[in-house]
């Protein structure tokens, strides 16, 4: 007995240095980003890698020069810990540090990130100072699937955290709070309360602060219904113009402070824009100038042709702008720049083309004939889109090349699959015009469509609320129609319906993190995303039920 005691002994022993030697440490600075300013008195945390059951972070505390460690650090359950730091004021900072079993990792640097401050004044053209009027911040952002230059209008919250509010009247910060107020409703899951935005005071002053770092045009604008404009004043960008493609980036780093951001409200004054189209045979039934740089807000304006091909636009404000036909479907673009009356434009129309093809029907039992007509559209947005019933078809009036199948509604219950020869359509929604195209070949079916449901489970003190996205995996990842998304309920619940059966990946962002999805309905953005999406088959009529984490910052 004294022996096997002795050997137990031994043993555990033996087992508690093997687990000593497997224990390393972690430690470095965290710092300012933009400088070498160390951070004292702020908490570190080390957590595992994202998971559906994560690890509780371990927490420790910088000192006077900014220095943490973390001692006792065991093997990551993956190959790697996430360090990061949580001070306000600032972004919550987060990096990966591979790790191994006994490693010692010395001089981590963990940098924290905050915005900067734009303070300016604003005048009125008789040089009075302009009160109460929303001043905006503008991203430049591409949408597919032949991206134009627009901005994106964002206000800036008054009470100094940061956020960037959207025209949805919900601000981005993840850490909204979610109580009953005045604010915009957010669907089925609440009301939240809308930050006040920054305007500027009696003097015409303003000030931007905390906001992220990156360029921006600064500007003022009047969209219908959201503010009030007696005044008459035009869109105005920083240093004074109506032209976006003439206005003054301003560009945020970390703690900057950019004052005398000051510019005059210019009024906004209407011009006719005209000239003749040879229709060479094309029937066109309008044309319209689309602004092209300018806020998601500004307007496109819209004018008639006679028989002989001249057209008038009236009321068109100054700015810069590109001339189309049928809303942009006949591939006329013609730059038109209005800083008065413009006449004598001229442009030829190009031979048109058709797609022709053939829909055939595989119908329920209870359906002798499809319940409703098929509904087709391509961008650019080809007038009113197309009803087709079954049997064979032909769409005239269609430019040659290449046009984006945009919108596919089948009836009620079934699914729809497109293919040109030997192209399956669902893998980039492309359809070729032309002589030489193959024709299409339409098939309704009954709908074996999938669903998917589960929970976000974010990290303790974070909001729930997350945006989810599934994405194919494969060829068809480059068709953004097969995208799913959805915004969890306050505690984390989402569920996708109507899924096409495939394999797939899930990921998510807290909500707030990001301005909506549509940054992320590209391939190529998503790349550096892979590692933290779960990959999932969604099967035939299935319901899957997942849970997920949030992508860490």
């Amino acid at each position: 007995m004294k022996t096997a005691a002795l050997i137990a002994l031994l043993l555990a022993a033996s087992q508690q240095v093997t687990t000593v030697q497997n224990l390393g440490s972690i430690e470095g600075v965290v710092v300012v980003a933009g400088t070498s300013r160390p951070m004292a008195t702020v908490s570190v945390f080390l957590a595992g890698p994202p998971s559906n059951r994560p690890d509780p972070e371990i927490r420790t505390m910088t000192d006077a020069s900014g220095h943490f460690i973390f001692r006792d650090v065991a093997a990551p359950r993956a190959s790697y810990y996430r360090v990061g730091a949580d001070v306000p004021g600032y972004d919550r900072a987060m990096r990966e540090i591979p790790y191994r079993a006994g490693e010692v990792l010395k001089d981590v640097v963990v940098t924290l990130m905050t915005g900067g401050t734009i303070r300016g004044r604003i005048f009125g053209s008789d040089g009075t100072p302009v009160a109460g009027v929303p001043v905006f911040v503008y991203q430049e952002r591409n949408s597919w699937p032949d991206p134009p230059r627009t901005l994106w209008p964002f206000e800036v919250a008054a009470d100094g955290s940061g956020r960037l509010i959207g025209f949805d009247r919900l601000g981005t910060d993840a850490n909204l709070g979610q109580t009953a107020g005045p604010g915009g409703g957010i669907g089925a899951f609440g009301t939240i309360v809308r930050p006040a935005a920054v305007v500027t005071d009696s003097q015409g002053n303003y000030v931007l602060r905390r906001v992220p770092t990156g360029p921006y045009l600064v500007g003022v604008e009047f969209p219908l219904g959201y503010a009030p404009n007696p005044k008459g004043f035009a869109t105005t960008f920083y240093p004074g113009v109506t032209d976006s493609t003439k206005a003054r980036p301003v560009v945020i780093e970390p703690e900057s402070d950019i004052q005398n951001v000051n510019f005059t409200l210019q009024r906004a004054t209407r011009f006719t824009v005209s000239g003749t189209l040879q229709l060479n045979g094309t029937r066109v039934t309008g044309v319209s100038l689309h602004p092209v740089g300018e806020p998601n807000m500004a307007p496109t304006f819209f004018g008639g042709m006679n028989e002989d091909g001249h057209f008038e636009i009236r009321n068109v404000l100054a700015g810069s702008y590109e001339l189309s036909v049928d809303r942009g479907a006949i591939p006329i673009h013609v730059p038109v720049q209005v800083q008065g009356n413009v006449t004598g434009i001229t442009a030829n129309m190009p031979p048109m083309s058709s797609i022709q093809g053939t829909l055939t029907a595989v119908l329920r039992p209870e359906h002798p004939k499809l319940p409703s007509e098929l509904t087709l559209a391509f961008a650019p947005p080809r007038g009113l889109p197309t009803k087709l019933g079954e049997g064979s078809f032909r769409i005239d009036a269609m430019a040659t090349g290449e046009h984006y199948l945009y919108l596919q509604v089948p009836p009620a219950g079934y699914v729809l699959d497109v293919r040109q020869g030997a192209r399956d359509v669902a893998d980039d929604n492309i359809v070729l015009a032309g002589n030489s195209a193959a024709p299409l070949t339409l098939v309704v079916r009954p709908a074996d469509y999938g669903a998917v449901s589960g929970k976000v489970q974010a990290e303790a003190g974070k909001t729930n609320i997350s945006e989810v996205l599934l994405v194919p995996d494969g060829r068809r990842r480059s068709n953004p129609m097969r995208y799913y998304s959805v915004r969890t309920s306050l505690d984390g619940a989402f569920k996708l319906e109507n899924i096409v059966p495939g394999n797939y990946k899930l990921l998510a962002w807290e909500w707030g993190r990001v301005l909506g999805l549509s940054p992320y309905m590209r391939a190529a953005v998503l790349i550096p995303f892979e590692k933290y999406g779960v990959s999932l088959e969604v099967r035939p009529s299935e319901h899957l039920s997942i849970d997920v984490s949030p992508i860490p910052r």
